[in-house]
């Protein structure tokens, strides 16, 4: 009798030792059609996630900026720099190469925001406007109020 010999260079994918069935490939191909909408969302999920890290930082320092302002007695603003007096204590909040930092007594550096490309602080009859101008492009104008003694 003959015996049949195995061929090596044949992929297998079942235990049969046939070879790769249209129907095996068919399976593999489907499997892969349906898992890919999945890996292009958790992709996009990802970037999405990045691009919301800038929004979330500025609106994190639009917050501490606005307790910062409520709890000082003197509060003045020139074009870039704000200043604050809290406790007999001088805050400047101003932009310094592409950060915005706080200094108390002009002594220390707190960065409170990175990536900035332009910020402006402007006095108003209520408050103060803050307009920032983000490397990306992004722009964000608040006005933050303080308190009138």
């Amino acid at each position: 009798m003959l015996k049949i010999k195995m061929k090596h260079f044949v992929c297998t994918v079942f235990k049969n030792n046939r070879g790769m069935s249209f129907i095996s490939a068919f399976i593999s191909i489907s499997l892969i059609v349906v898992t890919l909408p999945f890996i292009i969302y958790a992709f996009s999920a990802i970037q999405h996630t990045q691009s919301t890290y800038e929004e979330l930082s500025t609106q994190n320092f639009l917050y501490f900026l606005r307790d910062e302002i409520l709890q000082a007695s003197e509060v003045s603003s020139f074009n870039d720099k704000l200043e604050l007096v809290i406790d007999d204590k001088t805050i400047l909040v101003e932009k310094y190469n592409q950060v915005i930092r706080r200094r108390v007594d002009r002594q220390g550096n707190e960065i409170l925001l990175r990536d900035v490309k332009n910020v402006k602080f402007s006095p108003r009859s209520f408050g103060i406007l803050v307009e920032i101008e983000m490397l990306e492009g992004a722009q964000v104008e608040k006005i933050l109020g303080f308190m009138q003694s």
